[in-house]
């Protein structure tokens, strides 16, 4: 039987379609970050997520119930609304796990511990678009301190820091956990892309290209 060379503008076709694909592939896996391994607790060794386009949801797993993890992801564009939900980690009830926000360097920006609608909540009221945050999630009972002591007193509703501490960056975490589920634990966004862009792969060539689809 014989094979006919491709034409240019069946090799353009293919082309398009393998970009396309690509692309395709790219934006579905853009869309959520699983832990890997597991995430450090403090922005020194937090783990940093890396993709392209938004972050919609990231998922991980406590191990332990001294177990905090934090991660380093970057809002985008917001919507001028205050109280516009921007984070939200999936809750059962109020001692199910905390989520807490710090800048770029470890500044306390906020937290909520009651349990709404399923979800304990921030929003654009305390977090502001286009910046870098660390995200971190911990048992309850297990709070933010710093070297003046705990960072935020423990009370209910979206918070900035309001305790002791609450003038200087976190450096650990203090506390007897309540071992509540739900765990693994997911967290949801808006307005929130990764903290960097992926390493990128190793193109084909249009060498292997031509081989493959003709002259």
């Amino acid at each position: 039987m014989r094979v006919l060379a491709a034409s240019p503008a069946r090799r353009l076709a293919v082309l398009l379609g393998l970009a396309l694909s690509l692309a395709a592939a790219t934006a579905s896996r853009a869309q959520t970050w699983t832990e890997v391994g597991d995430a450090g607790d403090l922005p020194i060794n937090a783990q940093s997520t890396a993709g392209l386009g938004g972050l919609l949801t990231l998922s991980g797993t406590l191990s332990s119930a001294a177990d905090v993890d934090m991660y380093c992801i970057q809002t985008s564009n917001m919507v001028d609304v205050p109280g516009y939900p921007v984070l939200t980690l999936t809750c059962w009830s109020d001692v199910s796990p905390n989520v807490w926000v710090f800048d770029a360097n470890g500044m306390g920006i906020s937290t909520n511990e009651s349990c709404a609608g399923g979800f304990k909540t921030l929003t654009t009221t305390t977090l502001y678009p286009f910046t870098a945050y660390y995200v971190a999630v911990s048992y309850s009972g297990v709070a933010a301190v710093s070297t003046d002591g705990p960072m935020w007193l423990a009370a209910t509703g979206e918070r900035s820091p309001d305790g002791p501490g609450a003038a200087s960056a976190v450096t650990g975490w203090a506390g007897s956990a309540l071992v509540t589920g739900p765990n693994p634990y997911q967290l949801g966004f808006n307005f929130t892309g990764y903290c960097e862009s992926p390493t990128p792969a190793v193109r084909q060539g249009w060498g292997s290209l031509k081989i493959r689809y003709g002259n």
